[in-house]
């Protein structure tokens, strides 16, 4: 029985330009030898391939769960834009039961969420469809909590998309905005609850710099240089905080970047900062992100992905990614679902506690390959690796650190390889999606969102023959036909291998 190492080199994409390309201008050694020497198909990873609509970049969680599946999988932008278009959302239980709550109590309907270009997290039709919703069942007062990005979509570009947001509504007369606040605050997904903290006491204390109108706060932190992504939480209206008797509906529909704000509404035994404890408020997200609320929507049970069809079949699996990366090596990548069992391992890096991650570009790729080489004699069947930091680094803009991050995974390769060699196992190579080989336009603009490129598929061994291309779904079914095993009939993804 063959034992295999699959490695995701997160946010690495396949583009013959020069120009933006971090590929081109790193020290990579390793990789250009692999890329040259092994074989290796294309893959495409964005659009209806891996469930979102056409032309929809990939991203990182559609892209693991297309990859753990081995077949697409409807993702949660699809889906709402689908019941959106067919009406459905208008008579959505969980919806309407949360605008007569608020009814009942003669309240206010509180919406937080991303506001971006990006659909990545959550999606501007989304809120539109909410609010339209909240209009036809009369509510009253409804508040907006926009939280800006700057990490999936360009960097200083919450101002515009929030004009043409409010700009649409206007004729609905309906929702005024009430905070303002980045997702590094909002968003974590690492346990900074210093920062969560901040966010919530804005939401619900509206305590936090005070602005007269959303423009103002916004290019005045553009003044200081200060991205999407940290615009420090920021009060627009007056009292427009969370009280007894409201509604709360979260829009956005990744669950590891909400976990800990909801956490702080809503979980009773939540003691990371105080919290107010209130007594009657109403909270529901469009898609289920979390077990402390009501949901929406949420996906069917995904049987037989990779993860489950190993362990069915008592193959001994690891799991290594640091924390930025760790749901999507084991709740993504096993179909939105965190499987147990006695013959997986899972080992969770921590992610180093900076402000920035440019600060410090190799983040923790040096101690995930560490711990890949002390468990590679434990004689595993399969492990899977993620490394985060070329993607997260991309996100940044800052073209000297993703060259530091890649040159820094080059390094670490070349040692895995050698111990790989060493302990009989098989190594493939790949990425979810594309980002930092197209980093700067024609015009030299900074792009620092995901891409539509292709990906690679390499596997470090001579003696295989690849097809040239494929889709991110075929990942699985090549490695099942390594292995010599059936694949499980849920599986629509072909093998690459040519025999």
């Amino acid at each position: 029985m063959k034992k295999i190492i699959l490695l995701i080199l997160d946010g690495l994409g396949i583009r013959k330009s020069d120009n933006g390309n971090v590929l081109s201008m790193a020290n990579i050694p390793n990789i250009k030898k692999i890329m040259e020497e092994y074989p290796m198909s294309s893959l495409d990873a964005s659009g209806e391939v891996v469930g979102l609509p056409k032309g929809e970049s990939g991203n990182c969680e559609a892209c693991h769960m297309t990859i753990g599946a081995g077949r697409t999988i409807e993702q949660p932008l699809t889906m709402i834009n689908n019941k959106i278009k067919d009406k459905s959302f208008f008579e959505n239980d969980s919806l309407l039961d949360l605008m007569d709550f608020v009814n009942d109590n003669n309240s206010t309907l509180h919406m937080i969420g991303l506001i971006s270009s990006s659909n990545v997290n959550s999606c501007v039709e989304h809120f539109y469809a909410a609010l339209a919703l909240a209009k036809i069942r009369k509510v009253k007062n409804v508040v907006f909590h926009f939280i800006t990005d700057g990490r999936e979509a360009p960097l200083f570009e919450a101002e515009s998309v929030i004009k043409s947001f409010m700009e649409k509504i206007n004729k609905l007369q309906l929702g005024v905005i009430g905070t303002i606040c980045g997702r590094y605050y909002a968003m974590d997904s690492d346990n900074n609850y210093d920062r969560v903290k901040k966010a919530y006491d804005a939401i619900v204390y509206n305590i936090g710099n005070a602005f007269t109108d959303y423009s103002r706060c916004l290019t005045l932190h553009y003044k200081n240089n200060i991205t999407d992504e940290f615009i420090n939480p920021s009060i627009i209206v007056k009292n427009s905080n969370v009280r007894e008797g409201d509604g709360i509906l979260f829009l956005n529909y990744r669950s590891e970047s909400m976990h800990e704000l909801i956490s702080a509404f809503n979980n009773p035994d939540f003691n990371m900062f105080n919290t107010k404890k209130f007594n009657n408020i109403k909270c529901v997200s469009l898609y289920s992100v979390s077990e402390d609320i009501d949901c929406a929507y949420t996906n069917e049970t995904i049987s037989n992905t990779f993860g489950k069809y190993l362990a069915n079949l008592d193959f001994k699996q690891a799991r290594i990614a640091e924390a930025e990366r760790y749901p999507h090596v084991t709740y993504y990548f096993d179909g939105a679902e965190d499987i147990f069992d006695n013959n997986i391992s899972k080992i969770q890096v921590p992610s180093v506690k900076v402000p920035r991650y440019d600060i410090k570009p190799e983040m923790s790729v040096s101690e995930v390959t560490q711990s890949l080489l002390n468990i590679m004699e434990d004689d595993y069947d399969f492990i899977l690796v993620n490394f985060a930091n070329l993607d997260v680094l991309g996100h940044t803009g800052n073209l000297p650190a993703c060259i530091r991050a890649l040159e820094s995974i080059d390094i670490c390769i070349g040692h895995i390889l050698e111990k790989a060699q060493e302990n009989f196992y098989e190594v493939a190579i790949t990425s979810d999606h594309g980002n930092i080989e197209y980093m700067k336009d024609e015009s030299g603009k900074i792009i620092n969102s995901h891409s539509n490129n292709k990906v690679p598929f390499i596997i470090c061994n001579k003696n295989y023959k690849l097809k040239e291309t494929g889709t991110v779904k075929d990942i699985i079914p090549t490695l099942i036909d390594m292995y010599e095993i059936s694949k499980p009939k849920e599986m629509t993804g072909e093998s690459l291998i040519n025999k």
